[in-house]
């Protein structure tokens, strides 16, 4: 009776476990930007979503296209165009959510290992501190292009140019979502 007991109790662990385990965070919009030979850098943008009415926070990113993956941030400081490292994460807010668009927060591709063509599909992880990690697979496309963002160079349009990549529901390590960059936008990082 006590072992009956016992095994009740462990499966109703693991089905509370498995169902506090679906994120409520959503990624559309994903692109990267296709890069030329030698491109220093290429960043990658997105939108995320998050339904929960707890806050969740991206600890950063990882990738294996590029020597390096960041978040990082780009604004207006004294008329300069100003790109730099975010430290500590960025919150995705209850109810609410984190946009990765040209001219502001993007995922920041660091020597990237291979130049990027147009239709390939780059891989991004995302590590998040309640989503856990999260694999996207990014498609590269031009700024504008159905799907995009941006439109025009690095500075370009805030809209949501085009139709959704597709919306995906993340659960962690589901490899679900879209992902995007952009192309090197002119500066580099020091290391």
């Amino acid at each position: 009776m006590q072992r009956a007991f016992t095994l009740v109790v462990a499966i109703a662990a693991l089905f509370l476990l498995g169902a506090t385990g679906k994120s409520d965070l959503k990624i559309t919009d994903a692109w990267v930007r296709p890069t030329p030979p030698g491109a220093p850098t290429a960043a990658v943008y997105a939108l995320i979503e998050n339904a929960s009415a707890e806050p969740d926070r991206l600890l950063g990113v990882e990738s294996d296209a590029a020597e390096a993956a960041e978040l990082h941030t780009m604004s207006m400081e004294g008329g300069m165009m100003i790109m730099k490292p975010v430290e500590g994460g960025l919150v995705v807010p209850a109810h609410g959510a984190l946009q990765f668009k040209p001219g502001g927060y993007h995922i920041m591709l660091i020597h990237p290992r291979h130049t990027i063509q147009p239709g390939q599909q780059v891989q991004v992880t995302l590590v998040f501190q309640q989503a856990g990690r999260v694999t996207l697979s990014v498609p590269a496309k031009q700024p504008g292009a159905p799907g995009s963002m941006g439109h025009g160079p690095a500075m370009g349009g805030q809209g949501m140019g085009g139709p959704a990549m597709g919306q995906h529901d993340m659960a962690p390590g589901s490899g679900a979502g879209q992902g995007a960059g952009d192309a090197g936008m002119g500066h580099g990082t020091s290391r």
